[in-house]
C-alpha cells in the first residue's frame, strides 16, 4: 500500500531517513564508521541525505527515498527525474573513490539486474560498458 500524498508521507519519509541515520551511528559505535554527516553545507549535502565515512576514509553518500508513490518500484527514468542519478553522478565524478546508495524499501529491478549482470560478467569493465551501454538501432 502506497503512503497517502501530502503531510503525511512526508512525515513518513523523515522518520525513514531518521531510522537510517541511527542505524549509521549504530555502525559508527560498533567501530564500522568513523563518521556520518547528516545534511552537510554545500556541495557534500546537494541531493543527499548524509554521509557516512569509513574508518578507512571511503565516503558513501547516502539518498533516502521511503518509496515511489504507489508504483512499488522504482524504474531507471523516475530515479533520473526525481534527481537521484544526477546526484549520483555528480558525487561519483567529483571523487571517483566514493561510492553513493540510494536507500528506499523498494527496489530499483532494473539496476538490481545490471549490478548482478556486472558482478557475473567474466570480461573486462571497459568490455561491459561497451557492450551493455551502447544503443544500437534494430
Amino acid at each position: 500500500m502506497s503512503l497517502p500524498s501530502g503531510g503525511r508521507a512526508d512525515k513518513f519519509g523523515n522518520r525513514f531517513e531518521r531510522l537510517w541515520v541511527v542505524s549509521l551511528a549504530l555502525e559508527v559505535i560498533e567501530g564500522r564508521l568513523s563518521t556520518i554527516k547528516w545534511e552537510p553545507l554545500g556541495f557534500e549535502g546537494e541531493g543527499v541525505e548524509c554521509v557516512a565515512t569509513h574508518t578507512d576514509g571511503l565516503k558513501i553518500y547516502h539518498q533516502c527515498k521511503i518509496q515511489n508513490g504507489n508504483h512499488g518500484k522504482w524504474s531507471v527514468a523516475e530515479l533520473w527525474a526525481n534527481g537521484v542519478l544526477h546526484n549520483a553522478k555528480e558525487k561519483l565524478e567529483a571523487d571517483p573513490r566514493c561510492k553513493f546508495g540510494f536507500i528506499s524499501n523498494t527496489g530499483v529491478p532494473e539496476l538490481r539486474d545490471m549490478a548482478n549482470h556486472a558482478r557475473t560478467c567474466d570480461r573486462d569493465p571497459s568490455d561491459f560498458i561497451s557492450l551493455c551501454f551502447t544503443s544500437k538501432p534494430i
